[in-house]
């Protein structure tokens, strides 16, 4: 047998969705081990995602741990070894599928698909095959996706629970084929066979009073979702999840049909049918004609009057207004309390929130200037804001810029959070501070480290009195840290200014790349 020395390093990765039990990870285990054996191959470690859908990168930790080990440039192997290619991923976009792997390859790293019958050696033939069997797997996602779907809308219109958490005052029950109780199922429990179902039914006796309170405060005590929820508070009555009641929580009670004995389901779709190949998955309100209803099909703690009042009531409180309509309800307000704010917008049963002004007039501000209202408060900070948010782009890719003028090669994370990676060695993070002037008339940044362990140099961009442009710049590595001032004031310690340089120049050039033959000459 060749001596273990003698063979070069490969990794392995392996994962397993639930609904894939063929591709058990003892299964692809013992396929890769017998692969690595024929081509002398030596397996260092396994990355394992279990459970874990191929759709998408995101919640996959195994792979996306395995990625950023090679972006950094500190793998220690050549090889990654893998079942197939659709345990690589069931991307809907094959394009991103090779893409990763691209990364690996980029790195020097060659990805084997143990268990294909082709060779991964980027011939023509094999890059046919491949993106064949890359395509076949998004495919088989889409129709298992659409499978599924059909026959979850066929078991809600039998009266059978499609997921979802229950709600308070509520139970899951589980049933055999004959529709016999087998006992209720706690929160985080499911069923174990396959062929038994779900229902609904009544919880225990004090929630559902609580319930039968909440529509009857509401509906003949006039009440609103806020007094509801300081009523239940201070009773010390926790919710459904242990947590104290909040408005959200007792809307959801005064507006899910579940509590009048109705199974809906569809409220919300996530289908890979739905999407284009180049569209992320994302969970999207369907529209109430797409909903697969059951009436009566539970037992029901409230009466079907009593919810359609509530319904009423709510449609009416939330129907949409128009512009003249929000504005003279805010001039309103401004003539009952003599000024305005998100606060006592909000804090008005009459009004629309706060959320709405700001969506419909592009912030509270323009909706104030609107009714001839200034807030004695300055807000100019906003728009301030706004302009630095767009402004560190700008200055991000003019550092990307004077990185490479000297050679130095720049790179994103996956997820782009606003780090950067230079020559797979160092990575860094910029933050822009914005001039605040003080009543003394002084000026001070405030220096926000971002919590990231792994990020080895902080470069703070210290902004002019307009907030305009850069002043000059602070560059902290993650040693230092911990014990620098979190203010930057006009005058600092001698500490703090061995941080401050006027230009990035010098930063830049401490990444040039000499060639190691032009050092011999």
């Amino acid at each position: 047998m060749e001596h273990e020395t003698n063979r070069e390093r490969a990794v392995a990765y392996v994962r397993m969705s639930t609904d894939q039990q063929d591709y058990s990870i003892k299964n692809q285990m013992e396929a890769i081990e017998e692969y690595a054996e024929k081509n002398h191959l030596k397996i260092t470690e396994i990355f394992k995602d279990e459970g874990k859908s191929g759709v998408q990168l995101k919640g996959r930790a195994a792979m996306v741990s395995l990625l950023e080990l090679v972006r950094s440039g500190k793998a220690d192997f050549k090889h990654l070894l893998i079942y197939d290619v659709s345990r690589f991923g069931r991307f809907q976009n094959a394009d991103e599928a090779a893409f990763h792997e691209y990364e690996f390859n980029r790195a020097g790293i060659y990805v084997h698909y143990c268990a294909e019958d082709f060779i991964n050696d980027g011939t023509a033939i094999s890059s046919w095959f491949k993106m064949g069997k890359r395509m076949e797997a998004g495919s088989y996602s889409r129709n298992l996706s659409e499978k599924v779907f059909r026959g979850q809308c066929n078991l809600a219109r039998m009266g059978f629970r499609q997921g979802g958490t229950i709600g308070y005052g509520l139970r899951r029950m589980r049933v055999n084929a004959q529709g016999e109780h087998l006992g209720i199922l706690e929160k985080g429990q499911y069923k174990a066979i396959q062929t038994d179902r779900v229902v609904q039914v009544l919880g225990p006796e004090e929630e559902v009073k609580i319930v039968r309170w909440i529509y009857d405060s509401f509906i003949k005590k006039g009440k609103s979702e806020k007094e509801i929820v300081g009523l239940l508070n201070r009773k010390g009555i926790k919710t459904d999840l242990g947590r104290e009641w909040c408005a959200a929580s007792v809307l959801q009670i005064l507006t899910n049909e579940k509590y009048i004995g109705n199974n809906v389901f569809n409220k919300t779709s996530g289908r890979l049918s739905n999407l284009r190949s180049f569209e992320k998955r994302r969970v999207v309100k369907t529209d109430r004609e797409q909903w697969v209803r059951a009436e009566n099909v539970f037992p029901a703690i409230i009466d079907a009057s009593s919810f359609r009042i509530v319904q009423n009531i709510i449609n009416e409180r939330t129907r949409k207004y128009s512009n003249e309509e929000l504005l003279d309800k805010l001039k309103k307000l401004l003539s009952c309390r003599g000024k305005v704010s998100g606060i006592l917008i909000d804090e008005e049963e009459w009004m629309p929130s706060s959320a709405v002004y700001s969506h419909r007039f592009g912030g509270l501000l323009r909706a104030y200037e609107l009714i001839g209202y200034s807030p004695q408060k300055d807000y100019s900070y906003i728009q301030i804001n706004k302009y630095l948010r767009n402004l560190h782009a700008g200055i991000l890719e003019k550092m990307e810029t004077g990185f490479e003028k000297y050679g130095a090669f720049v790179e994103k994370n996956i997820v782009d959070d606003g780090t950067r990676w230079i020559n797979r060695e160092i990575k860094i993070m910029l933050n822009v501070s914005r001039c605040r002037r003080m009543e003394s008339g002084r000026s001070r940044w405030l220096i926000r480290l971002e919590r990231l362990d792994d990020v080895d140099f902080f470069i703070i961009a210290r902004m002019n009195a307009d907030n305009k442009t850069v002043k000059d710049y602070y560059l902290i590595s993650r040693f230092d840290r911990e014990s620098i001032d979190s203010k930057i004031n006009e005058e600092n310690s001698f500490f703090m200014e061995a941080f401050r340089h006027d230009n990035m120049d010098w930063f830049y050039q401490i990444f040039s790349r000499t060639h190691i033959s032009t050092l011999i000459k």
